[in-house]
């Protein structure tokens, strides 16, 4: 005569499950994208910081050239920040330049010795960025 149909209830609790679990999924694939994302950018300031301590380096050799008593100094850009130090030494000058750019820090040393009128590089490291 009548009766229920409770296979209703059982349709609607398994749509509900499908729809949580596809949303988990595409929650946790934007999740991922947006990680690559942030690695992505961060390699890329990685390789910028590395260009700007090489040049903080030259920036040394070229400042050491004109004045052989500076020490040192701060460049301020768009993205970034070189801070350089140098020291005299009995044979030259010993130089780190410590570069920033966004998330990403870079340090490197140098080793110059006076030939003639020049500087020359005789000593080039790259130092963790825990070294100071």
């Amino acid at each position: 005569m009548f009766r229920l149909n409770s296979d209703k209830g059982y349709v609607s609790l398994l749509m509900l499950i499908v729809i949580v679990f596809l949303a988990g999924i595409g929650f946790n694939a934007l999740y991922k994208a947006n990680s690559q994302e942030k690695i992505i950018r961060y390699e890329a300031d990685k390789v910028k910081a590395v260009f700007l301590a090489d040049s903080g380096l030259e920036w040394a050799k070229a400042s050491l050239l004109e004045d052989r008593e500076w020490q040192g100094g701060t460049r301020f850009f768009t993205n970034g920040s070189i801070q350089v130090e140098a020291k005299k030494t009995t044979e030259g000058y010993c130089v780190m330049s410590v570069a920033q750019t966004g998330g990403a820090r870079q340090i490197r040393y140098g080793d110059f010795i006076e030939k003639e009128d020049d500087l020359v590089l005789i000593r080039y490291r790259e130092l963790s960025c825990d070294a100071r």
